[in-house]
C-alpha cells in the first residue's frame, strides 16, 4: 500500500481533516465513495462501496 500524504490535511478546516483522511484510505482500498445530502453537516457523510463478486455474481456492499 502507498504512503498517504497528510500534508494536504493540514490547510483544511479543523471538522473537514478526519473526513480527508477516512477519504484518502477509501480510496487507497479502492472502495468507491459518495456523500450524502442529508444531516446538520451539510453532507459530509462519507459512503464506500465495495464490490464483491462470487460464483453465483457480483453484488455491491456498502
Amino acid at each position: 500500500m502507498a504512503t498517504l500524504d497528510f500534508s494536504e490535511l493540514g490547510s483544511k478546516p479543523a471538522d473537514e481533516k478526519l473526513e480527508g483522511l477516512v477519504r484518502l484510505i477509501g480510496e487507497r482500498l479502492g472502495l468507491t465513495m459518495s456523500r450524502t445530502g442529508r444531516g446538520a453537516d451539510q453532507g459530509r457523510d462519507l459512503i464506500f462501496t465495495e464490490t464483491q463478486s462470487g460464483r453465483i455474481g457480483s453484488a455491491p456492499i456498502r
